[in-house]
C-alpha cells in the first residue's frame, strides 16, 4: 500500500497525493490512483479543465486536435519551482503501445525541466517517440531528447533503442555539486538501464525550473486505452557524495618563505550555499579555515574561506569550474599576515 502524508503549502485541500522523504516542499509523488488529486497537483498549461484524463491508477492520452505536446507542470496553479543550485531527480514510468488505430501517425511520453524567459520557454527535455502506419509500428522506440536551455532553441538528439518492452522509466538527474544533467532510461520491468547520457548543466542560468510530464497520442487517441499512458511520478532531492577537490598551488609564491597549498575537502552544498573544509600548508603549518561559498548563473563556484583569533589575517577567495576540476586561472586571492596578497 502507497504511503501519503500530506503537505498543505503544496497542495492546499487535498491530502494524501504526496510522498515526500526530505523536507524540501518542492518535493513529492504522484501514482495517480485519484484523478481528483492528480488534478489538484498539476497545472494544465492554459488547457481546457477537462484534458488531464486519469483512470485506472495511469495518466491517460486524451489527445483532442491541439497542440503537438501538452505538458502538465508540478504545481496545483503554477508551477512549483525548483532551485537549480540544489541536486534533485525527477522520474516516471511510462508505457507506449505495440499497436494504434489506424489514424494514430505516431506516440509520445516525456519529462521536461524548463523557466519562462519572457514570453520564451527554456527547456530541457526527454522523450520515447513510437510511429505507426496503419496501425502498425513502423520501426522501434525512439529516444529523443536536448541539452539546449537557450529561449526557444532545441539541440535535438535520437538514438534508436529497438523494440524494446512496452513500460519504461524515464529520469532527468540534476547535480549542482557536480554541474552535470543526466538522462536515463530504463526497461519498467527489469530496471534494466537502456539509455545513459550526461552534459554540463546549463540550468543556473535560472535560479528556479518547473518541471512537467508529457503524454501525447497524434492525430487522436482513443479514450480508455491504458497503454499510452505515465504513472509513478516523482521528484526527491538528491544527496551526492561531497567532494575533495585537487590541491591548488602557485609556483613561484610563497607563505612565510614557504611553498604552500589550498586544500578544500568534503565540498558540500544545501540550497545553494556551500560548506566543507579549507586548509592553507605551507613548511610544517596547516591553517583550518571554515569554507563558504555559492553557485554563480554561469556555473562557476564562487568559493571563499576566512581565518578567526588564531588564524586571523589568513583569507582566500577564487573562482572554482567543478567541471574541470581546477580553478579560474587569475581569480584566486590568497592572504596570509604580515605580508602581500597572492593571486593565483
Amino acid at each position: 500500500m502507497k504511503k501519503s502524508i500530506p503537505i498543505t503549502i503544496i497542495l492546499g485541500l487535498f491530502i494524501g497525493a504526496i510522498q515526500l522523504t526530505a523536507a524540501e516542499k518542492w518535493e513529492g509523488s504522484d501514482d495517480f490512483s485519484s484523478a481528483i488529486r492528480s488534478k489538484g497537483l498539476w497545472t494544465t498549461d492554459n488547457k481546457p479543465a477537462g484534458y488531464m484524463y486519469v483512470d485506472g491508477g495511469r495518466l491517460l492520452c486524451f489527445y483532442r486536435r491541439w497542440d503537438d505536446d501538452f505538458w502538465w507542470y508540478w504545481g496545483k496553479k503554477n508551477p512549483v519551482w525548483i532551485p537549480t543550485s540544489d541536486d534533485w531527480t525527477i522520474e516516471s514510468e511510462v508505457f507506449l503501445p505495440n499497436s494504434a488505430s489506424s489514424d494514430v501517425e505516431r506516440v509520445k511520453v516525456g519529462l521536461a525541466v524548463g523557466a519562462l524567459e519572457g514570453k520564451k520557454y527554456r527547456s530541457l527535455y526527454l522523450k520515447l517517440y513510437r510511429y505507426f502506419s496503419g496501425g502498425t509500428p513502423t520501426g522501434g522506440v525512439t529516444v529523443s531528447y536536448d541539452s539546449n536551455y537557450r529561449p526557444d532553441k532545441d539541440d535535438l538528439s535520437t538514438q534508436d533503442l529497438g523494440e524494446g518492452p512496452t513500460s519504461w522509466i524515464l529520469s532527468i538527474s540534476h547535480s549542482a555539486l557536480n554541474q552535470t544533467d543526466t538522462y536515463r532510461v530504463l526497461n519498467g520491468t527489469t530496471r534494466e538501464q537502456l539509455f545513459e547520457t550526461s552534459f554540463a548543466s546549463p540550468l543556473n542560468i535560472k535560479p528556479l525550473a518547473g518541471v512537467g510530464i508529457l503524454v501525447s497520442g497524434k492525430k487522436s487517441w482513443p479514450t480508455g486505452r491504458t497503454d499510452l499512458a505515465a504513472d509513478n511520478w516523482s521528484i526527491r532531492r538528491d544527496s551526492p557524495d561531497p567532494l575533495d577537490l585537487p590541491a591548488i598551488t602557485k609556483d613561484g609564491t610563497t607563505i612565510q618563505g614557504s611553498a604552500w597549498t589550498l586544500e578544500i575537502t568534503g565540498l558540500r552544498m544545501s540550497q545553494g550555499k556551500f560548506s566543507g573544509s579549507a586548509r592553507i600548508s605551507f613548511g610544517s603549518q596547516n591553517i583550518d579555515l571554515p569554507l563558504t561559498g555559492s553557485i554563480r548563473t554561469d556555473g562557476l563556484f564562487l568559493l571563499s574561506g576566512k581565518g578567526s583569533k588564531a588564524t586571523a589575517g589568513y583569507a582566500f577567495t577564487m573562482l572554482y569550474d567543478v567541471r574541470s576540476l581546477s580553478w579560474v586561472s587569475g581569480s584566486g586571492r590568497l592572504s596570509a599576515p604580515k605580508q602581500k596578497q597572492i593571486v593565483f
